[in-house]
């Protein structure tokens, strides 16, 4: 409710006019149904009519909500066991399905509470209250009320057992392989699979990419559909987790999945995430992935079980498991090649086991390669189980990639490796650029061809860009691609500054892994370096990059031609603010409706260290103001990334690239406190920053409420915090509030009246609320609004008031802004000739409200009538014996 109110609030504030909405009972197909959905938009998505409207259903859960892992695990409290996660995702499909079919009947609930949903388990029959919300084009649910069970299918709802059965489909019914090899959505289906649990059947696993979160695809019926991790089962980078969930423990071993070339019966739940490791999905499009849940074990208070295991009791566990291997490929081992040093003049032979599985013979192998601008088929000759090819010679300074097929008696194709290729580099002498380290033999993503070649020798002379005091080293020996390379953090590189010229004599390549995805990023370690000079202009060594260069070329998953660079944009206007602290950049003369994505972080682990500017630069930093901006090539999440290295990186005209940080707690009174007014009252909220170093100030605004309409009656004042208006705090005069409730409202000692307040600050240009802590998933720029309660304590009137002040003192107007008449209030502490005047921003005095007039000691209350003024500040200023006081009130007619 009082979320809700806050809202209201809002809205009743910017436009005069509340409006909220019924909570309907609707079946889940009606969250999922859209007319003339023929193409997919995104923002057609996203205006779903009942998107945000509280809404009632009914469904069964059908994926196990302990087996939900795409939240980070947090240890709170340090004592080493994970106690919190973010959110919880599970799918559930409606009870109407059993009489209404299951087209879209189906949706994923992900829900910040995560202990609202943990304790349900498959198969249970629960009434969900929540609202309809998007992540991207992915649509789920939240959950508004703590869901109430009704049962489960295994005793009081038999009827609804069958809807835990996965629904037999072909991958083309979820998505569209098109005429140029890449695949997307079918659109025309969206509402129909979309939170699905389906089965494909006889799919032909590709694109594997092994690490802490597998890639990989299935093909089938002519189309293709990647799979996505959801599940704790099916990733390898939590290690720990909620002890009371499923994830993989080490008896489990890590989740390797199928090799390529395998037949996989595969079941889970349809959703749109995003995801595309090898750049397949069509520009400016979305694909359907599948998410597989459960692999036919569970762990249940410590002990681990497999499906058909006794859990005591004579009970027997039925568990899915929803990857079932049809059929295996061929196998690969011993793969080797002739030379481990590569020279101009050495014919490379390649060698390597390969044999069938179950029963299975090997038909044909075959090794494709590519080097200095030529691809090739080369036929594989066998002495029993060893095939070998021989590859020609290749010029000097030439990176050599290549990898081998082979084919059984049950056309079953197998690749070595899993993924990318193996490969050497043909060196006659010292490597004397960047380039030859970072470029791949296709110009495509990829390990460096120097990769396992061992410590080898350089002649590389480069200037250092990013040092350590940003986090990550990199030097860059041109402003053109493939120029830029992360060095190791050792404490002789520690020592380097941006600007210092460097020459590298030798070194050895080594890829870096990338937290959360199987990315990696090329890194020099075991440096021999000398430095030549320091001071230089790193400008030279800078690349400019267009944000079309960027949306152009990212589609084949990587930037690789500038990963571990350095680079610049100009003329570039942030457009959007993404999710997990992305924003992005575009071009003000852009063709492209996409741009740069920018994160505050590199998701890496330690080897090459990370950037780690805060992550409020993407809630604070301005949009639609043109800047040029620096940014690291690096990546998050699967995809490329640009970086900043801090603040610094973002430069505008005026030197403003930032508002201040609007997500500081307000942190006194308590939300809706009540107070008898007695005695003054203190606002206090924690400081903020502005990262262009503009001093702050901060302002409170009081608002009267109408609590029986929910409604913002008027604006009571706006108060300059302490300090000329530099500390976190106000302190509003209990004599002001009670008379306020007194004359303003007319209320008697002991009646009440109700009031919001919030605090703005401004950074000299802008003035701007303060905000609601910011999410992942998009940040909340709602503005925070606190309850108040103001009952009156005492009686006042507007000359002597009982009770001699202890001091002199002039308090703020109130109301204020006013129109056309306020109230100044002030105390003296003995009898004194009084003067109060009104000036405006000029100095020149437009009103004298007392003129050397001899009041008694008590607190005063002048009344100040500005009907002939027009609207600004002005000035009012006492003169009561040596006191002398002076404030600011706001005139707005």
């Amino acid at each position: 409710m009082k979320r809700l109110i806050q809202i209201i609030c809002i809205v009743a504030v910017a436009l005069g006019t509340t409006q909220a909405f019924a909570q309907d009972v609707v079946s889940i197909k009606d969250l999922n149904t859209y007319t003339n959905l023929s193409v997919y938009d995104q923002d057609s998505l996203q205006a779903h009519p009942l998107a945000g409207v509280s809404v009632t259903y009914t469904a069964v859960v059908v994926s196990y909500p302990r087996s939900s892992g795409l939240a980070t695990p947090t240890d709170t409290d340090t004592d080493g066991i994970i106690d919190d996660i973010s959110r919880i995702h599970i799918f559930v499909t409606d009870t109407a399905a059993v009489t209404q079919g299951r087209d879209g009947m189906s949706i994923q609930i992900v829900e910040s509470d995560y202990e609202l949903l943990e304790g349900f388990t498959r198969g249970d029959v629960v009434t969900f209250v929540g609202r309809l919300t998007f992540f991207n084009a992915t649509s789920q649910m939240t959950v508004d009320e703590t869901p109430t069970l009704l049962g489960n299918v295994n005793s009081e709802f038999p009827q609804y057992a069958g809807l835990l059965d996965p629904w037999e489909v072909t991958a083309d019914e979820i998505n569209t392989l098109n005429a140029d090899g890449t695949h997307e959505i079918n659109i025309a289906n969206y509402g129909k699979y979309n939170g699905a649990y389906v089965k494909i059947n006889n799919a032909t696993v590709s694109s594997v990419s092994l690490g802490d979160r597998p890639d990989w695809a299935i093909s089938n019926n002519g189309s293709r559909i990647y799979i996505y991790d959801t599940s704790l089962r099916y990733r390898n980078d939590r290690v720990a987790y909620l002890p009371s969930f499923n994830y993989r423990r080490a008896e489990d071993g890590d989740f390797v999945p199928p090799a390529p070339g395998s037949i996989v019966n595969i079941s889970g739940f349809i959703n749109t995430t995003g995801d595309d490791p090898d750049g397949n999905v069509a520009a400016d499009r979305v694909a359907f992935g599948i998410n597989p849940m459960e692999d036919g074990v569970v762990w249940l208070n410590g002990v681990r079980f497999e499906d058909g295991d006794d859990i005591g009791g004579g009970t027997i566990l039925s568990w899915p498991n929803d990857l079932e291997l049809v059929g295996s490929p061929p196998v690969f081992s011993e793969v080797s090649q002739s030379d481990s040093t590569v020279t101009s003049t050495d014919a490379v032979t390649v060698s390597a086991t390969i044999v069938g599985v179950d029963a299975a013979t090997i038909t044909s192998a075959q090794l494709i390669y590519s080097g200095g601008g030529v691809t090739d088929t080369l036929a594989m000759t066998a002495v029993g189980d060893v095939y070998s090819a021989t590859l020609p010679t290749f010029a000097n300074f030439t990176a050599v990639s290549f990898y081998i097929e082979a084919t059984d008696s049950e056309a079953l194709v197998g690749r070595a490796p899993i993924a990318g290729n193996y490969g050497f580099f043909v060196q006659d002498g010292p490597i004397n650029s960047i380039s030859l380290i970072q470029q791949t033999s296709d110009d495509g993503a990829g390990a460096s061809p120097l990769l396992g070649a061992g410590n080898v020798p350089t002649s590389i002379t480069g200037l250092i860009v990013s040092d350590n005091t940003d986090g990550v080293i990199i030097v860059q020996d041109a402003a053109a691609a493939w120029s830029g390379v992360f060095l190791e953090i050792t404490s002789a590189t520690q020592d380097l500054n941006r600007g210092d010229e460097i020459t590298i004599t030798a070194a050895e390549v080594h890829e870096a892994s990338v937290a959360s995805n199987s990315l990696t990023l090329t890194q020099l370690v075991d440096i021999e370096f000398t430095v030549n000079s320091t001071g230089n202009d790193i400008e030279t060594v800078i690349p400019v990059l267009t944000t079309d260069y960027v949306v152009a070329n990212e589609a084949d998953g990587e930037l690789e031609p500038y990963e571990g660079m350095l680079v610049k944009f100009e003329d570039v206007e942030v457009v959007e603010r993404g999710v997990f602290g992305e924003y992005i950049f575009q071009n003000l003369d852009a063709d492209s409706a996409d741009g740069a994505v920018f994160n505050e972080d590199i998701r890496s682990d330690a080897e090459i260290g990370t950037v780690g500017v805060s992550y409020d630069i993407n809630h604070s930093i301005r949009m639609d103001v043109t800047m040029d901006a620096y940014g690291i090539v690096a990546a998050s999440f699967g995809s490329p990334k640009f970086h900043p290295r801090d603040v610094n990186d973002f430069l505008t005209e005026d030197g403003n690239a930032f508002t201040p940080v609007l997500d500081f707690p307000l942190t006194s009174p308590a939300d809706s406190v009540e107070i008898v007014v007695t005695e003054d009252v203190d606002f206090t909220w924690a400081a903020t920053e502005d990262f262009d170093g503009d001093d702050v100030t901060y302002e409170l605004v009081m608002y009267l409420l109408d609590s029986e309409a929910d409604t913002v009656i008027d604006v009571v004042g706006i108060f300059p915090s302490a300090n000329d208006s530099q500390d976190p705090m106000v302190t509003l005069v209990a004599d002001s509030i009670n008379n306020f409730l007194g004359e303003e409202l007319e209320l008697e000692v002991g009646e009440s009246a109700d009031f919001l307040w919030n605090v703005r600050v401004s950074d000299g240009s802008d003035t701007l609320d303060v905000h609601g802590p910011y999410g992942n998933f998009g940040d909340d720029f709602e503005p925070i609004y606190r309850f108040i309660t103001f009952e009156r304590g005492v009686s006042v009137n507007n000359e002597d008031e009982v009770g001699t002040p202890r001091e002199f003192s002039l308090d703020q107007n109130y109301p204020n802004p006013f129109n056309p008449s306020t109230n100044i209030n002030f105390s003296l502490p003995q009898t004194s000739k009084v003067t109060l005047n009104v000036y405006d921003m000029l100095g020149r005095k437009v009103a004298t409200l007392l003129n050397n007039e001899q009041l008694n000691a008590a607190n005063h209350t002048v009344k100040f009538d500005a009907s002939a003024l027009a609207s600004g500040m002005y000035i009012y200023r006492i003169e009561a014996g040596s006191f002398t006081s002076t404030r600011k009130m706001m005139l707005i007619k």
